[in-house]
């Protein structure tokens, strides 16, 4: 079951306004993940368009978030800023695929901390410690 899950990943994986609308319209499923991990501090990670879903949903209000340019037209509530990647309690954001090493390292940070972050990082670059 769903609530087995540490944290739930989202993403959309075409550039293009019909994927984008795929997200939203292809039923309840999504939304109802997000609900369940969010009402239970868990963590969900967003990036490129799928962010969109999350800001319509009100759980980025009053905080900051990215998202690939044009994906949260039309919402508001939230402050859009020009990062990689964004972190704002149990959501982390990511802009586009070109951040995912830079998002993956996020969720490893929030998941298992800094140390282990740097371990990870450091393992990607070829340095072992």
């Amino acid at each position: 079951p769903v609530s087995n899950y540490v944290f739930f990943y989202y993403v959309d994986n075409e550039d293009n306004s019909v994927s984008i609308a795929r997200i939203f319209y292809s039923g309840r499923d999504v939304e109802n993940i997000i609900h369940d991990f969010a009402k239970r501090d868990k963590l969900v990670a967003t990036i490129c368009a799928a962010p969109y879903l999350v800001l319509k949903l009100g759980y980025l209000d009053g905080g900051k978030f990215t998202c690939y340019p044009g994906c949260d037209l039309g919402l508001t509530g939230a402050k859009k800023v020009n990062k990689g990647v964004v972190r704002y309690k149990n959501f982390i954001t990511g802009k586009a695929m070109a951040y995912s090493i830079d998002f993956a390292l996020e969720i490893v940070d929030y998941l298992l901390g800094k140390k282990e972050k740097e371990v990870v990082e450091s393992s990607i670059h070829g340095i072992i410690k």
